[in-house]
């Protein structure tokens, strides 16, 4: 097969292909990452929806232990009621994790800079002649939380 056969065998099967699944521009889109705005305004929504879950169940769960109702329904709001409340903890915690604008990345780079100025340090001492133990124990330290992220 010499190499016109196979250029023009695959442009027809690439239309052939584009034909049956087409690109839908708005595809695209759909695994693009968002921005910490749009990551504190999602999580604020939901920690909004989640309180107001929480005041809905209790003020459900008093109304029913003031009409005796079964016992089986109450603890199954109150269970619901608990879970309601480990949810906005956790919300609660990456909301302050967003709006303290550090992501790994940000400590890795910061990480690397505080290495980088001990190096510059332990050089120093080294050219004094100095004992820079203390300087090689800190570095360790740094590289092993950086490993670690």
């Amino acid at each position: 097969m010499n190499k016109f056969d196979f250029d023009e065998k695959l442009t027809a099967l690439r239309a052939l292909y584009f034909e049956k699944h087409p690109i839908d521009p708005n595809e695209s889109e759909v695994f693009t990452p968002l921005s910490l705005e749009e990551k504190e305004q999602k999580t604020l929504n939901s920690l909004q929806d989640c309180v107001a879950d929480i005041a809905h169940l209790s003020t459900d769960i008093d109304s029913l232990k003031s009409q005796d109702a079964p016992e089986e329904s109450i603890v199954a709001l109150e269970t619901r009621l608990r879970e309601l409340e480990d949810r906005k903890l956790i919300l609660e915690q990456k909301l302050e994790f967003i709006l303290s604008g550090e992501t790994d990345d940000q400590k890795k780079e910061k990480l690397k800079r505080q290495i980088l100025e001990l190096e510059v340090k332990r050089s120093k001492l080294k050219m004094a002649q100095k004992d820079c133990s203390k300087i090689d124990l800190k570095i360790k330290q740094r590289l092993d939380i950086y490993k670690k992220l």
